[in-house]
């Protein structure tokens, strides 16, 4: 006889997915950051948290001061106010964050503040990186669920400070 499946806890939604380690490392290492973010604004808890701090849902992440890298995937259901908070600490502080997000470009956030329309190019402290492939998220349990619906980009807001001229 198989095993019963597990059935997911009365809390859970799609946007409690957590993300493989293996995505948050290779994001990084790609700053250069040896000891990884120094932040995880919107973890879940301390078992899905991807830096060694971290602000869960009862801190309100959106409330509380950055670090200088930050780690963020917010709930893909509206990653808007998590999103313009990156933008604008990239622009008044000292705040990198990487965003795992999905590549919703028709949405009015994604023109706001990642996406330059005038030149057609994302804006100046911002890198697009669209994923190949979808990420096999991981659910309550730690262990990886079905494949997701959409496909995912990474969206890099640089603090000025840490920003130089990848454009040439």
């Amino acid at each position: 006889m198989g095993t019963a499946p597990v059935e997911a806890p009365d809390w859970w939604t799609t946007d409690h997915w957590a993300t493989p380690w293996s995505v948050v490392v290779a994001e990084a290492k790609r700053l250069g950051l040896l000891d990884g973010f120094d932040l995880d604004v919107c973890a879940r808890d301390d078992e899905t948290a991807k830096a060694e701090h971290y602000w869960a849902p009862e801190d309100d992440g959106l409330k509380q001061p950055w670090m200088p890298f930050n780690w963020c995937n917010p709930p893909h259901s509206d990653p808007e106010p998590w999103v313009q908070r990156a933008a604008l600490l990239a622009q008044v502080a000292t705040c990198t964050t990487v965003m795992l997000l999905p590549p919703a470009t028709s949405t009015g956030w994604f023109h706001q503040y990642i996406w330059d329309e005038i030149n057609r190019r994302p804006r100046a402290n911002v890198d697009i990186h669209f994923r190949r492939g979808r990420i096999s998220f991981l659910r309550w349990d730690g262990q990886p669920g079905k494949s997701p619906r959409h496909d995912n980009m990474i969206v890099t807001f640089w603090a000025s400070a840490h920003a130089i001229d990848r454009r040439g």
